[in-house]
């Protein structure tokens, strides 16, 4: 799992651990699993306009909105938009698929 956050180490940790309570994805896992998984996740920083991943492109993680929004966009066009507490990628990696583009 990669958190997308900002700020501070001790920011993103709270973020983070509020964004993966908040995501449906983790809806049924306890505290304790929950910091274990966050031990294991990587934290990345997105600058705004920042492609996360590109359509045709194959997951390797899933993502989780920690902090603000990335755009799901084709061709120029906005499909949706995900926000703080949101995941991303989960069904590509679950269905081996590939990734549709987000901004």
């Amino acid at each position: 799992v990669v958190m997308v956050c900002q700020g501070s180490k001790e920011m993103q940790r709270l973020d983070a651990m509020d964004a993966l309570r908040a995501c449906p994805l983790f809806e049924n896992a306890d505290s304790e699993s929950l910091s274990a998984l966050l031990k294991l996740s990587k934290s990345q920083q997105l600058k705004p306009g920042t492609k996360l991943v590109s359509a045709g492109d194959t997951p390797n993680f899933i993502y989780v909105i920690c902090h603000g929004n990335l755009k799901c966009m084709v061709g120029g066009k906005v499909l949706k938009m995900a926000s703080a507490g949101q995941s991303i990628g989960a069904v590509a990696i679950y269905y081996k698929r590939i990734c549709i583009a987000f901004e």
